[in-house]
């Protein structure tokens, strides 16, 4: 009797083991999305005020829900930001 509590004991610490393992790739998989899409909208930051061909994808980003409003605003907050220095510096 003791030896089956063992094994299932030994069982339950490995299905601990390899949950945990599955937890912590899972962590470092949704980190790197984390990561890659605040590159994405670093990249829309930096392309806003560029040509009017970004304000054209951005645009539609936004209207097929791939950007929410939220990542609207930062991208123009961005923008704005980066054209109040401009004129900072004309002045």
């Amino acid at each position: 009797m003791i030896n089956i509590v063992k094994k299932e004991l030994e069982f339950s610490d490995d299905a601990i083991d390899m949950l945990e393992d599955k937890v912590s790739k899972l962590q470092e998989t949704l980190n790197y999305f984390k990561e890659l899409w605040k590159k994405f909208i670093q990249f829309l930051q930096d392309k806003f005020f560029s040509t009017d061909k970004y304000d054209e994808i951005i645009e539609e980003l936004h209207n097929e829900k791939v950007i929410d409003d939220n990542d609207l605003d930062i991208i123009q907050n961005e923008y704005s930001s980066y054209k109040r220095k401009a004129d900072d510096l004309e002045k």
